[in-house]
Formats: C-alpha cells, structure tokens, sequence
C-alpha cells in the first residue's frame, strides 16, 4: 500500500493495563491532525475482534507499541508487533515506534524492538519531552486540519500538564521593539503569576499552517497568547478550542464575531483617539497643511484600516484631504531603515510635505535621520507610533500605545481564564487607551 493510502497514520498497541495513558495519548493525536487506529474507538460494537485488528494493521502507516512489562507479555501486542515488523522485516521503513511507559526488563523485550530508539514516557515530563518528536514524526505536512471541536483532556493519566503560557507572534511587519515590550510586560506578569513563557517567533505570518506546525508543544500548555498574528482564514482558533486551550488575542485582524465560540477568552485591541488627538495637534499648533503618511500597507488588516480612516477623519475635519497616490507611502515593515528609504520617495512625490506622521516610532527615527541629512529637519515635522523610549531618545512627539498595560492585561485574563477552567465568558473589545506624548519636534 503506497503512503498516501493509509486509512490511518498510526495504530495504537499496548496493554489493558496502559489503557488510561493511550486514551490520552490517542486524545492528543487526534486533536493535532493525526489518524489513529485505538480499539476502543475503532473496533465497532459486535465487531469481530481479530478481523478488525488486522484490518487496522494493514491499513495504518505506523505502529506505536507501548512498552511495559504487561505490553510485553501480552499475546495481542505481540501478534501486532509481529504483523507489522513482517511488513518491514529490517524496521527500515521505520513502521513500527515503540514508546516506553514503564520499565522492562531488557532480556524480556523481543529483539526486533530492543534494536529500536525508543522514546521514553514514564512520567509527564518525559511526555512533553517527548511530544515534539512524536508529532514531526507522524503528522503530514500536508494533511487538512482535524476539526474536533470541544475535546476534553481532563485528568491525564500521564499528570498535569507543565505551568507554562506561549505567546505567538511574527517576526516581520511590525516594529521589533514593538513586539519586545508587549512581550516583555507578559514576561514580567509570567514571572508574578508563575508561567515559564515561551515565546514562537513566526517567520512567516502570512503562511497559514496548522498552528501546531509552528508549535509543537501546543497540546502541553495552559494557555496562549497571540499577537498580530491575523489568524483568519487559519484553523489556529479550532486547534487551541480543540485542546481546551484559553486564547488571548491581542490587535488581531480576525473580526471579533468570528472570534466567539473559540475558547477566546478576550481580544485587546488599542483605543485610537489618539491619531485623532495627534492630527489635531499638527494642524492647529503647528500649522501642517501638507501631510504624508507612512505606514505598511493597509490591504486585508483592519487595524491598519481603522488607523489610516481615522487619519483621514481628522484631517477632513480640519478641511484638508488626504492623496492616497500623493500622500500615503506603504513600507514593508516598520523599520529604521525603511523610515531612511522613505523619505526620498516623500521628497520626490510630495515636496511640500511639512508633516510625516508614520505609525511606527522606529521607523519615524529613520525618517528624522534621513531629513537631517538632506537638510529637512526644521522644515519637515515628524511624529511616531507605538514606541515612547526610542521617541524621547530622539525628541519626537509620539502616540503611546501602553504597551505594557496591554501584556499585564493579557496575561491577567488568560491566567484568570486557567484558574477558573472555564472559557465561557468571551470578554471582547478590551480596549487599552492611546495618548500622545509631545516631544520637541511637534
């Protein structure tokens, strides 16, 4: 039978006495996409027992084998094992996987299984240790996601899981420094509340694996926290609900009705009166009739949308319009380096620019930098986003995004949500407020 005609991925063999921990084992596979053959689930009522075994041996890619000294002596197992290792009789084609649960005497294992690498499971933090390997192994890179919703890993035979939290998010398409103070604020609340953090850089947002490709410790969680990763059109919500994982989603792009019925237990997002605030600010104090504005692009991200219509509300309001083809400058990502780039294409297209507002304080430092060389810096105003210690550093007036009240509070709603072990109030909206901080240039 060729690989891509298995009807399952892996058929489960153990002993009675193992019972509890191939439930959970059998569980956690099926919630990350893996096809398992476990009797209990797959042998129908009044099935005939040693037809259907040998059914979902020959239909299954792999055989797990569950070492302990039961397994071991046990006259099914035994015939499983043999039935599979007849199909790979050098064990080449890595068929047969053996999990050890509890320790054997060595001389009573069969040969066949003492010549393979082993993975030890005795106790819960073998397991996690283990997990990683488990599911490189056996999930396909290919395979639609395993929708099941509302599985239950209560009381895992194997113990409790590990205290720990994962926060996601990309590494590319908003300022670095950005990312490191939310993350930082979750750290220190981490260290409070008493989670080891683990943190996912993804390197490619955009890609829309299972979540559990870029993460495969997921199932051995308490709890995550996801950051601009943009999760729709992902299975990334089903899999964490699928788990019975609580979900905090931070200035996210999914629609907060989209949202419900995932174990998201709040979605934080920041309050943008600010942008309204800071054009005020130019126009009326500093008298900027010609604005230019600096932002990746907007296409398919609501936040963006909300700030660039939010920026073109204000300026409406002072009579000014805003020239998507003369004005609006998209980057790539928010960088200092991008800021320095920018600037050239602003002088060519809009020279009488006398205000850049980009939605990144890092990349506004770039920008500032650039205008100094050329000579533009007491000519052209310039304000940021999202970053005060880079904006006093280098005297900008910037919009504060308090940051730091946005990990706390992350943190706090997704330990809160652990702590009760229920999901069912869905706290949408929890808006952080934004302020300007004036600095010199504005």
């Amino acid at each position: 039978m060729s690989e891509n005609h298995y009807k399952y991925d892996v058929f489960l063999s153990h002993s009675s006495k193992d019972k509890g921990f191939v439930r959970h084992l059998d569980k956690m596979l099926r919630s990350v996409g893996v096809r398992t053959f476990f009797d209990e689930n797959d042998i129908p009522w009044g099935g005939n027992i040693p037809y259907e075994i040998e059914q979902g041996l020959e239909e299954s890619r792999h055989l797990i084998f569950v070492l302990s000294p039961d397994s071991v002596g046990s006259e099914w197992a035994d015939l499983e094992r043999c039935i599979t290792i007849f199909r790979s009789p050098s064990g080449r084609k890595g068929s047969v996987l053996p999990l050890l649960r509890r320790d054997c005497d060595g001389e009573k294992i069969p040969a066949a299984l003492r010549i393979l690498r082993h993975l030890y499971v005795r106790d819960d933090a073998e397991f996690q240790d283990a997990w990683p390997q488990i599911v490189s192994h056996l999930v396909p890179e290919n395979r639609v996601p395993y929708r099941r919703l509302g599985l239950s890993l209560e009381g895992p035979p194997i113990g409790s899981p590990r205290k720990s939290v994962a926060t996601i998010c990309p590494l590319f398409g908003a300022s670095k420094v950005y990312y490191t103070d939310l993350l930082s604020a979750i750290w220190r609340q981490c260290v409070t509340q008493g989670y080891e953090l683990l943190v996912v850089p993804l390197m490619d947002p955009y890609r829309k694996n299972r979540l559990i490709t870029h993460f495969s410790q997921l199932p051995t969680v308490s709890g995550v926290i996801l950051i601009t990763c943009q999760v729709e059109g992902s299975s990334w919500l089903e899999e964490c609900h699928a788990l019975n994982l609580p979900v905090v989603l931070i200035h996210d792009n999914i629609p907060q009705d989209k949202a419900k019925g995932y174990s998201v237990v709040s979605y934080i997002r920041p309050r943008l009166d600010a942008l309204t605030e800071l054009v005020n600010i130019l126009v009326q104090e500093r008298k900027a009739k010609n604005f230019s504005l600096v932002m990746v692009s907007p296409q398919n991200h609501a936040i963006r949308k909300e700030k660039l219509s939010i920026v073109e509300n204000a300026l409406m309001a002072h009579g000014q319009a805003l020239d998507a083809c003369r004005q609006i400058f998209t980057i790539n990502e928010y960088s200092y380096e991008a800021g320095i780039d920018v600037v050239d294409r602003i002088i060519e297209k809009n020279p009488s620019t006398d205000a850049i507002v980009s939605l990144a304080d890092v990349t506004a430092v770039g920008i500032l930098r650039r205008l100094v060389q050329v000579g533009l810096s007491n000519k052209i105003l310039v304000t940021g986003f999202d970053n005060v210690d880079i904006a006093v550093h280098n005297g900008l007036t910037t919009i504060d995004q308090q940051l730091e009240a946005t990990g706390e509070q992350a943190l706090n709603d997704l330990h809160g949500a652990i702590e009760a072990e229920t999901f069912d109030e869905f706290r949408i909206g929890t808006y952080i407020p934004t302020t300007v901080r004036r600095r010199s240039s504005a």
